[in-house]
This record gives structure tokens, sequence and C-alpha cells, in this order.
């Protein structure tokens, strides 16, 4: 493989090296895209828990995943404060979750008063060293959310399961699944790096 030096940058004046066949805007959308839209706007059922499309993307993403149960809400920050609620996590509890991660994963512990207790990174993988979280378990530790970061699944049951502490799953940013009795949380927001199904 040769590489080519470049004497300008494109911006000031020099040869573009992506060309205008090769770009193309995000979201595609279709005429069938269109089509939906206008069946939503003409049933004037926009939104809600109940609204068709709402109920058929749950059926059709627990289905897919395998789970019993999917509910859909209005962002990855919502899920999160979902699942940190069912975990029954209150004042004063500590849930152990990654250093690297978008804020919502923090704010959700800390919106119950808990705190959060940070564990660092895999430096290969991104997600959260396992072998760091033992040393972090405490009396008060009653979560850990890991977050999986580009389709990578590093989930320690065993961790959780020797010391009776719930685990809830961040999965954002990888749609990557296996039939266990776990609780995972999903985005589908456009600026989260989802790996392909």
């Amino acid at each position: 493989m040769t590489s080519t030096r470049v004497k300008r940058l494109a911006i000031t004046g020099g040869q573009k090296v992506v060309f205008e066949k090769l770009k193309v805007r995000w979201p595609i959308i279709t005429k069938e895209d269109k089509d939906a839209v206008m069946r939503v706007l003409d049933r004037k059922v926009l939104w809600g828990a109940y609204a068709p499309e709402v109920v058929g993307l749950q059926e059709d993403f627990a289905r897919y995943i395998g789970s019993k149960y999917c509910i859909a809400v209005n962002s990855g920050t919502a899920v999160l404060h979902m699942a940190v609620a069912a975990a029954g996590v209150g004042p004063g509890d500590e849930v152990i979750t990654p250093a690297f991660s978008f804020l919502a994963s923090a704010i959700a512990i800390m919106h119950h008063n808990a705190i959060p207790v940070f564990v660092d990174i895999e430096l290969k993988t991104y997600n959260i060293d396992f072998k760091k979280i033992e040393e972090k378990i405490t009396q008060r530790t009653r979560a850990i959310i890991p977050v999986h970061i580009h389709f990578t699944q590093l989930v320690r049951i065993d961790i959780c399961r020797d010391s009776g502490i719930h685990l809830r799953s961040r999965s954002c940013q990888s749609c990557q699944f296996q039939k266990r009795n776990l609780q995972y949380t999903l985005s589908f927001i456009r600026y989260i790096h989802l790996s392909p199904l």
C-alpha cells in the first residue's frame, strides 16, 4: 500500500479525498418511511404508551431478543432511572459503574440520592475492568451498572450472584444479547454508535 503526501488540504484549495458521489446524507429516508409517518399522522395517535407504533416496537423487540417484556421510553437516561429504581436503590446506597460512560449513568444513580462508585476500564475493550469491581464492593453496594461499548458484552454475573447485588446492564452501544435473566437498557438515538445487529 502506498501513501500519498498531500501538499494542500482540500479546505485551502487542495484535492478532495472524499468525492461527492461517496457523500450520503443520513438518515436515508425512503418512501416507505414517509408512508409510515403519514399513517401515524392520519391516525392522529402520535405518542403514548399505547400508541400502535410504541406497542409494536415493544412486542417486536422483545421477540427479537427473546424476552417476555420490553418497555419503550423517550431516552436512555429515562431507562437508566427506571433500572436504578427497579433495583431498589435509595439514599446512601452505592452503585458501581465505569468511569468511562455518558453522564446519564452517574446522574441516574444520583437522582435516587445514591452514590456512584467509579471503576476504571480495560484499555482493550473500554468496558469496566471486572478485576477491579470486587475491591469496590462494600456493605452499601446495591447494584452494578456495566456499560457495554462497541459491540462487546462483558457481564460477570457471578460477582452479583455471589454478593446479592442487582445487575443493570447499560447496552446503549451494544445491541447484542444472550438469553439470560438480565435487564438491559438500550438506545436508538442516532449519535450513539450502535453496532450492527
